[in-house]
Protein backbone atom coordinates (compact mmCIF):
# COMPACT_ATOMS: atom_id res chain seq x y z
CA UNK A 1 0.00 0.00 0.00
CA UNK A 2 0.98 3.67 -0.21
CA UNK A 3 3.74 4.95 2.04
CA UNK A 4 2.04 8.34 2.30
CA UNK A 5 -1.62 9.09 1.78
CA UNK A 6 -2.23 10.89 -1.51
CA UNK A 7 -4.91 13.44 -2.26
CA UNK A 8 -8.15 11.91 -3.50
CA UNK A 9 -10.28 13.31 -6.32
CA UNK A 10 -12.97 12.37 -8.85
CA UNK A 11 -11.65 10.17 -11.69
CA UNK A 12 -13.40 9.00 -14.86
CA UNK A 13 -12.20 5.64 -16.20
CA UNK A 14 -13.14 4.98 -19.83
CA UNK A 15 -12.87 1.83 -21.93
CA UNK A 16 -14.56 0.42 -25.02
CA UNK A 17 -16.14 -2.65 -23.48
CA UNK A 18 -16.27 -4.87 -20.42
CA UNK A 19 -15.96 -8.20 -22.17
CA UNK A 20 -13.64 -10.89 -20.80
CA UNK A 21 -10.03 -9.87 -21.36
CA UNK A 22 -6.89 -8.56 -19.71
CA UNK A 23 -7.57 -4.86 -20.32
CA UNK A 24 -11.08 -5.25 -18.92
CA UNK A 25 -9.81 -7.05 -15.82
CA UNK A 26 -7.24 -4.29 -15.38
CA UNK A 27 -10.04 -1.70 -15.55
CA UNK A 28 -12.00 -3.42 -12.79
CA UNK A 29 -8.96 -3.84 -10.53
CA UNK A 30 -7.91 -0.21 -10.94
CA UNK A 31 -11.43 1.20 -10.44
CA UNK A 32 -12.12 -0.87 -7.34
CA UNK A 33 -8.75 -0.12 -5.75
CA UNK A 34 -9.06 3.61 -6.42
CA UNK A 35 -12.53 3.54 -4.85
CA UNK A 36 -11.13 1.71 -1.81
CA UNK A 37 -8.53 4.48 -1.43
CA UNK A 38 -11.18 7.18 -1.28
CA UNK A 39 -11.27 8.45 -4.86
CA UNK A 40 -14.69 9.05 -6.39
CA UNK A 41 -14.69 6.81 -9.45
CA UNK A 42 -17.01 6.84 -12.46
CA UNK A 43 -16.71 4.23 -15.24
CA UNK A 44 -17.87 4.93 -18.81
CA UNK A 45 -17.95 1.81 -21.01
CA UNK A 46 -20.02 -0.52 -23.13
CA UNK A 47 -21.81 -3.31 -21.34
CA UNK A 48 -20.10 -6.66 -20.75
CA UNK A 49 -19.62 -9.46 -18.20
CA UNK A 50 -17.15 -7.46 -16.12
CA UNK A 51 -19.85 -4.84 -15.47
CA UNK A 52 -20.91 -6.83 -12.39
CA UNK A 53 -17.41 -6.87 -10.89
CA UNK A 54 -17.26 -3.17 -9.97
CA UNK A 55 -17.92 -2.05 -6.41
CA UNK A 56 -21.64 -1.12 -6.16
CA UNK A 57 -20.77 2.47 -5.15
CA UNK A 58 -18.89 3.08 -8.41
CA UNK A 59 -21.12 4.93 -10.85
CA UNK A 60 -21.41 3.25 -14.24
CA UNK A 61 -22.36 5.20 -17.39
CA UNK A 62 -23.30 3.34 -20.56
CA UNK A 63 -21.28 4.03 -23.71
CA UNK A 64 -21.85 2.89 -27.28
CA UNK A 65 -18.32 2.73 -28.68
CA UNK A 66 -19.34 -0.24 -30.82
CA UNK A 67 -21.15 2.19 -33.14
CA UNK A 68 -18.03 3.64 -34.77
CA UNK A 69 -17.85 7.41 -35.22
CA UNK A 70 -21.32 7.88 -33.71
CA UNK A 71 -20.16 5.94 -30.65
CA UNK A 72 -17.07 8.12 -30.29
CA UNK A 73 -19.11 11.32 -30.55
CA UNK A 74 -21.70 10.05 -28.10
CA UNK A 75 -18.90 8.93 -25.76
CA UNK A 76 -17.40 12.42 -25.88
CA UNK A 77 -20.81 13.92 -25.07
CA UNK A 78 -21.20 11.54 -22.12
CA UNK A 79 -17.74 12.46 -20.86
CA UNK A 80 -18.52 16.16 -20.96
CA UNK A 81 -21.76 15.57 -19.05
CA UNK A 82 -20.11 13.34 -16.43
CA UNK A 83 -17.13 15.65 -16.01
CA UNK A 84 -19.45 18.57 -15.25
CA UNK A 85 -21.77 16.56 -12.98
CA UNK A 86 -19.01 14.87 -10.98
CA UNK A 87 -16.36 17.62 -11.20
CA UNK A 88 -13.95 15.11 -12.75
CA UNK A 89 -10.32 16.23 -12.65
CA UNK A 90 -8.71 13.38 -14.62
CA UNK A 91 -9.73 10.84 -17.28
CA UNK A 92 -7.99 7.46 -17.46
CA UNK A 93 -8.65 5.97 -20.92
CA UNK A 94 -7.85 2.37 -21.83
CA UNK A 95 -8.28 1.77 -25.55
CA UNK A 96 -8.13 3.81 -28.72
CA UNK A 97 -11.80 4.70 -29.24
CA UNK A 98 -12.21 5.76 -25.63
CA UNK A 99 -9.01 7.84 -25.93
CA UNK A 100 -10.36 9.52 -29.06
CA UNK A 101 -13.61 10.39 -27.29
CA UNK A 102 -11.70 11.72 -24.27
CA UNK A 103 -9.61 13.90 -26.60
CA UNK A 104 -12.75 15.43 -28.08
CA UNK A 105 -14.25 15.98 -24.63
CA UNK A 106 -11.08 17.76 -23.51
CA UNK A 107 -11.84 20.65 -25.89
CA UNK A 108 -14.86 21.42 -23.69
CA UNK A 109 -13.79 20.26 -20.25
CA UNK A 110 -10.03 20.80 -20.30
CA UNK A 111 -9.68 17.59 -18.24
CA UNK A 112 -6.26 15.91 -18.75
CA UNK A 113 -6.01 12.33 -20.04
CA UNK A 114 -3.90 9.40 -18.92
CA UNK A 115 -3.93 6.49 -21.38
CA UNK A 116 -2.85 2.91 -20.74
CA UNK A 117 -1.28 1.22 -23.76
CA UNK A 118 -2.05 -2.44 -23.09
CA UNK A 119 -0.42 -3.83 -26.20
CA UNK A 120 0.14 -3.09 -29.87
CA UNK A 121 2.14 -4.72 -32.62
CA UNK A 122 5.06 -2.90 -34.21
CA UNK A 123 3.02 -2.57 -37.41
CA UNK A 124 0.09 -0.98 -35.57
CA UNK A 125 2.37 1.50 -33.83
CA UNK A 126 3.64 2.87 -37.16
CA UNK A 127 0.33 4.71 -37.48
CA UNK A 128 -0.92 4.74 -33.88
CA UNK A 129 2.11 6.16 -32.07
CA UNK A 130 1.49 9.78 -33.06
CA UNK A 131 -2.26 9.32 -32.47
CA UNK A 132 -1.69 8.02 -28.94
CA UNK A 133 0.61 10.97 -28.28
CA UNK A 134 -1.97 13.50 -29.50
CA UNK A 135 -4.80 11.99 -27.47
CA UNK A 136 -2.92 11.74 -24.16
CA UNK A 137 -1.22 13.89 -21.55
CA UNK A 138 0.43 10.83 -20.01
CA UNK A 139 0.86 7.31 -21.39
CA UNK A 140 1.26 4.21 -19.24
CA UNK A 141 2.42 0.96 -20.79
CA UNK A 142 2.30 -2.44 -19.10
CA UNK A 143 5.14 -4.14 -21.00
CA UNK A 144 8.76 -3.02 -21.16
CA UNK A 145 9.44 -3.42 -24.89
CA UNK A 146 6.58 -1.05 -25.75
CA UNK A 147 8.41 1.89 -24.16
CA UNK A 148 11.03 2.06 -26.92
CA UNK A 149 8.47 1.26 -29.63
CA UNK A 150 6.13 4.04 -28.49
CA UNK A 151 8.98 6.55 -28.36
CA UNK A 152 10.19 5.49 -31.81
CA UNK A 153 6.72 6.03 -33.26
CA UNK A 154 5.84 9.46 -31.97
CA UNK A 155 5.08 9.31 -28.23
CA UNK A 156 7.03 11.90 -26.26
CA UNK A 157 9.40 10.23 -23.80
CA UNK A 158 8.39 12.60 -21.01
CA UNK A 159 4.82 11.35 -21.23
CA UNK A 160 5.70 7.66 -20.80
CA UNK A 161 5.67 5.48 -17.68
CA UNK A 162 6.17 1.71 -17.42
CA UNK A 163 3.87 0.16 -14.83
CA UNK A 164 3.64 -3.62 -14.85
CA UNK A 165 0.26 -5.27 -14.44
CA UNK A 166 -0.80 -6.24 -10.94
CA UNK A 167 -3.22 -8.85 -9.67
CA UNK A 168 -5.29 -9.39 -6.54
CA UNK A 169 -4.86 -12.54 -4.42
CA UNK A 170 -6.44 -15.80 -5.56
CA UNK A 171 -10.13 -16.33 -4.84
CA UNK A 172 -11.58 -18.73 -2.26
CA UNK A 173 -10.54 -22.35 -2.56
CA UNK A 174 -12.94 -24.95 -3.92
CA UNK A 175 -13.89 -27.84 -1.67
CA UNK A 176 -12.77 -31.32 -2.68
CA UNK A 177 -16.35 -32.08 -3.73
CA UNK A 178 -16.46 -28.95 -5.93
CA UNK A 179 -13.13 -29.81 -7.54
CA UNK A 180 -14.27 -33.36 -8.24
CA UNK A 181 -17.55 -32.13 -9.75
CA UNK A 182 -15.77 -29.65 -12.03
CA UNK A 183 -13.27 -32.25 -13.21
CA UNK A 184 -16.09 -34.69 -13.94
CA UNK A 185 -17.99 -32.05 -15.93
CA UNK A 186 -14.89 -31.49 -18.05
CA UNK A 187 -14.26 -35.20 -18.59
CA UNK A 188 -11.16 -35.27 -16.39
CA UNK A 189 -10.63 -38.35 -14.24
CA UNK A 190 -9.16 -38.37 -10.77
CA UNK A 191 -5.38 -38.38 -11.08
CA UNK A 192 -5.26 -37.02 -14.64
CA UNK A 193 -2.58 -34.30 -14.93
CA UNK A 194 -4.11 -31.05 -16.18
CA UNK A 195 -2.78 -28.09 -18.16
CA UNK A 196 -4.82 -24.90 -18.43
CA UNK A 197 -4.55 -21.94 -20.78
CA UNK A 198 -6.66 -18.77 -20.39
CA UNK A 199 -6.77 -16.23 -23.20
CA UNK A 200 -8.81 -14.61 -25.91
CA UNK A 201 -8.76 -17.07 -28.82
CA UNK A 202 -7.43 -15.07 -31.74
CA UNK A 203 -4.57 -15.22 -34.22
CA UNK A 204 -1.29 -14.34 -32.59
CA UNK A 205 -2.15 -16.15 -29.36
CA UNK A 206 -0.81 -19.37 -30.93
CA UNK A 207 -3.30 -21.84 -29.47
CA UNK A 208 -3.25 -23.74 -32.76
CA UNK A 209 0.39 -24.55 -32.04
CA UNK A 210 -0.43 -25.67 -28.51
CA UNK A 211 -3.06 -28.08 -29.85
CA UNK A 212 -0.67 -29.27 -32.56
CA UNK A 213 1.97 -30.03 -29.94
CA UNK A 214 -0.35 -31.70 -27.44
CA UNK A 215 -0.23 -35.23 -28.98
CA UNK A 216 3.51 -35.24 -28.26
CA UNK A 217 2.76 -34.45 -24.62
CA UNK A 218 0.32 -37.33 -24.48
CA UNK A 219 2.90 -39.73 -25.91
CA UNK A 220 4.94 -39.20 -22.75
CA UNK A 221 2.02 -38.58 -20.36
CA UNK A 222 -0.99 -40.46 -21.83
CA UNK A 223 -3.52 -39.22 -19.26
CA UNK A 224 -2.69 -35.52 -19.71
CA UNK A 225 -5.64 -33.19 -20.26
CA UNK A 226 -5.76 -29.61 -21.56
CA UNK A 227 -8.36 -26.97 -20.64
CA UNK A 228 -8.58 -23.91 -22.92
CA UNK A 229 -10.63 -21.10 -21.37
CA UNK A 230 -11.68 -18.27 -23.64
CA UNK A 231 -13.70 -17.05 -26.60
CA UNK A 232 -12.74 -15.33 -29.82
CA UNK A 233 -12.74 -15.57 -33.60
CA UNK A 234 -10.45 -18.62 -33.63
CA UNK A 235 -12.47 -20.79 -31.25
CA UNK A 236 -14.40 -22.73 -33.91
CA UNK A 237 -11.25 -23.43 -35.90
CA UNK A 238 -9.42 -24.61 -32.79
CA UNK A 239 -12.25 -26.96 -31.85
CA UNK A 240 -12.19 -28.39 -35.38
CA UNK A 241 -8.41 -28.82 -35.15
CA UNK A 242 -8.78 -30.75 -31.88
CA UNK A 243 -11.39 -33.04 -33.47
CA UNK A 244 -9.17 -33.64 -36.52
CA UNK A 245 -6.34 -34.74 -34.22
CA UNK A 246 -8.71 -37.04 -32.28
CA UNK A 247 -8.21 -34.95 -29.14
CA UNK A 248 -11.91 -34.50 -28.33
CA UNK A 249 -11.58 -36.39 -25.06
CA UNK A 250 -8.28 -34.78 -24.12
CA UNK A 251 -8.98 -31.06 -24.70
CA UNK A 252 -11.88 -29.24 -23.03
CA UNK A 253 -12.96 -25.84 -24.36
CA UNK A 254 -14.57 -23.55 -21.77
CA UNK A 255 -16.38 -20.31 -22.55
CA UNK A 256 -14.74 -17.08 -21.45
CA UNK A 257 -15.56 -16.18 -17.85
CA UNK A 258 -14.76 -13.38 -15.42
CA UNK A 259 -13.95 -16.00 -12.76
CA UNK A 260 -11.15 -18.37 -13.80
CA UNK A 261 -10.01 -19.44 -10.32
CA UNK A 262 -11.95 -22.75 -10.36
CA UNK A 263 -10.13 -23.89 -13.51
CA UNK A 264 -6.76 -22.86 -12.10
CA UNK A 265 -7.47 -24.81 -8.92
CA UNK A 266 -7.93 -28.11 -10.75
CA UNK A 267 -4.81 -27.62 -12.91
CA UNK A 268 -1.19 -28.61 -12.44
CA UNK A 269 0.41 -26.25 -14.98
CA UNK A 270 -0.54 -22.99 -16.68
CA UNK A 271 0.71 -22.62 -20.24
CA UNK A 272 0.58 -19.60 -22.52
CA UNK A 273 1.85 -20.17 -26.07
CA UNK A 274 1.95 -16.45 -26.88
CA UNK A 275 3.61 -14.34 -24.15
CA UNK A 276 4.37 -14.57 -20.47
CA UNK A 277 3.43 -11.20 -18.92
CA UNK A 278 -0.37 -10.94 -19.10
CA UNK A 279 -3.07 -10.73 -16.43
CA UNK A 280 -3.94 -14.43 -16.83
CA UNK A 281 -0.32 -15.36 -16.05
CA UNK A 282 -0.47 -13.36 -12.83
CA UNK A 283 -3.74 -15.07 -11.87
CA UNK A 284 -2.08 -18.44 -12.41
CA UNK A 285 0.86 -17.42 -10.23
CA UNK A 286 -1.50 -16.17 -7.53
CA UNK A 287 -3.08 -19.64 -7.60
CA UNK A 288 0.34 -21.24 -7.10
CA UNK A 289 0.73 -22.72 -10.59
CA UNK A 290 4.03 -23.01 -12.46
CA UNK A 291 3.87 -21.23 -15.82
CA UNK A 292 5.27 -22.16 -19.22
CA UNK A 293 5.37 -19.18 -21.56
CA UNK A 294 7.13 -17.93 -24.66
CA UNK A 295 9.82 -15.32 -24.67
CA UNK A 296 8.33 -11.82 -24.90
CA UNK A 297 10.08 -9.09 -26.84
CA UNK A 298 11.23 -7.38 -23.67
CA UNK A 299 12.88 -8.77 -20.57
CA UNK A 300 10.87 -11.58 -18.95
CA UNK A 301 9.83 -10.08 -15.62
CA UNK A 302 7.03 -12.43 -14.59
CA UNK A 303 7.84 -15.95 -15.76
CA UNK A 304 11.40 -16.43 -14.53
CA UNK A 305 12.97 -19.35 -16.37
CA UNK A 306 13.83 -22.14 -13.97
CA UNK A 307 12.37 -20.23 -11.01
CA UNK A 308 8.62 -19.67 -11.49
CA UNK A 309 8.30 -21.77 -14.64
CA UNK A 310 9.91 -22.07 -18.03
CA UNK A 311 10.33 -19.57 -20.88
CA UNK A 312 10.93 -20.86 -24.40
CA UNK A 313 11.36 -19.22 -27.79
CA UNK A 314 8.11 -18.51 -29.60
CA UNK A 315 7.06 -21.29 -32.02
CA UNK A 316 9.66 -23.72 -30.57
CA UNK A 317 7.37 -26.75 -30.24
CA UNK A 318 9.98 -29.31 -29.13
CA UNK A 319 11.17 -27.04 -26.29
CA UNK A 320 7.62 -26.20 -25.22
CA UNK A 321 6.62 -29.89 -25.18
CA UNK A 322 9.79 -30.85 -23.33
CA UNK A 323 9.12 -28.32 -20.56
CA UNK A 324 5.52 -29.49 -20.18
CA UNK A 325 6.61 -33.11 -19.86
CA UNK A 326 9.34 -32.20 -17.38
CA UNK A 327 6.86 -30.43 -15.12
CA UNK A 328 4.16 -33.07 -15.42
CA UNK A 329 6.63 -35.73 -14.36
CA UNK A 330 8.16 -33.78 -11.46
CA UNK A 331 5.67 -32.86 -8.72
CA UNK A 332 8.38 -31.39 -6.48
CA UNK A 333 9.45 -29.00 -9.24
CA UNK A 334 5.84 -27.95 -9.85
CA UNK A 335 5.40 -27.15 -6.18
CA UNK A 336 8.70 -25.26 -5.99
CA UNK A 337 7.93 -23.15 -9.06
CA UNK A 338 4.37 -22.56 -7.87
CA UNK A 339 5.52 -21.27 -4.47
CA UNK A 340 8.13 -19.01 -6.06
CA UNK A 341 5.57 -17.61 -8.50
CA UNK A 342 3.09 -16.85 -5.76
CA UNK A 343 5.78 -15.08 -3.72
CA UNK A 344 6.90 -13.05 -6.75
CA UNK A 345 3.35 -12.03 -7.62
CA UNK A 346 2.68 -10.91 -4.05
CA UNK A 347 5.95 -8.98 -3.75
CA UNK A 348 6.21 -7.32 -7.16
CA UNK A 349 2.97 -7.70 -9.10
CA UNK A 350 0.31 -7.08 -6.48
CA UNK A 351 -2.47 -4.79 -7.71
CA UNK A 352 -1.92 -2.40 -4.80
CA UNK A 353 1.59 -1.66 -5.99
CA UNK A 354 0.31 -1.11 -9.54
CA UNK A 355 -2.22 1.47 -8.31
CA UNK A 356 0.43 3.16 -6.12
CA UNK A 357 2.37 3.85 -9.30
CA UNK A 358 -0.73 4.93 -11.21
CA UNK A 359 -1.54 7.47 -8.49
CA UNK A 360 1.95 8.90 -8.91
CA UNK A 361 1.35 9.30 -12.65
CA UNK A 362 -2.04 10.92 -11.94
CA UNK A 363 -0.44 13.38 -9.52
CA UNK A 364 2.31 14.28 -12.00
CA UNK A 365 -0.27 14.73 -14.78
CA UNK A 366 -2.41 17.02 -12.64
CA UNK A 367 0.61 19.04 -11.50
CA UNK A 368 1.76 19.60 -15.10
CA UNK A 369 -1.80 20.44 -16.13
CA UNK A 370 -2.07 23.02 -13.36
CA UNK A 371 1.13 24.72 -14.54
CA UNK A 372 -0.23 24.96 -18.07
Amino acid sequence: MRQNAMRTYPILIVTENLNVGGAEKYTVLVANELHARGHRVVVLANQGPFRERFHPDIRFVRAFFEHGLFGVLYGAFQMVRVCLEERIVLIHAQKLESSRAAYLARFVTGVPIVKTAHGYTRKELLTLGSVINRYSDKVVTVVDWLVDELCANGVEKGKLSLIYNGMSPAGPSLSEEERAALRTRLGIRKGDPVLVSVSRLERGKNHAELIEWFPQVREAVPDAKLIIVGDGPEKGRLEEQARALALDASIAFVDATTVVDPYLQIADIFCTPSVGQGMAVLEAMAAGLPVIGTRPRGTPQVVLDGVTGFVVTKHDGPAFVSRIITLLQDAAMRQRFGRAGKELMTAQFFHGRMVDQLEEVYAECLAEHAKR
